[in-house]
């Protein structure tokens, strides 16, 4: 799920590993909801497509994504990037430097 356009998301799916975009069961991107983030609309479409959903888990990069994740109910976890690694996401759950083992620290 992004903010992207689906042709960026899948443009950046292929370009991180051949074949990457066929191990996902749902993908849904910006352009396919009326609101964007900060509005939850996005969050509350992956969760219904996975009724009956337990507990959701968004891995965020903005203000703006970590504050619809959490409007919808989601654990956050902030993973900045060079754009937003100044932003304030105190907000999410826990805030990682990156996506490997070992990454994270609490906020």
């Amino acid at each position: 799920m992004a903010s992207t356009t689906s042709a960026g998301v899948d443009t950046i799916l292929a370009q991180a590993a051949p074949g990457l975009a066929h191990r996902f069961d749902f993908v849904i991107c910006g352009d396919e909801v009326e609101k964007a983030k900060p509005d939850p609309e996005i969050y509350r479409r992956v969760r219904a497509h996975f009724q009956p959903a337990g507990r959701c888990v968004a891995f965020e990069d903005s203000r703006t994504g970590v504050a619809a994740a959490r409007a919808a109910g989601f654990v956050c976890v902030a993973v900045p990037n060079r754009f937003t690694r100044a932003s304030d996401l105190s907000a999410a759950d826990l805030r990682i430097s990156d996506m490997t083992p070992g990454a994270a620290t609490l906020r």
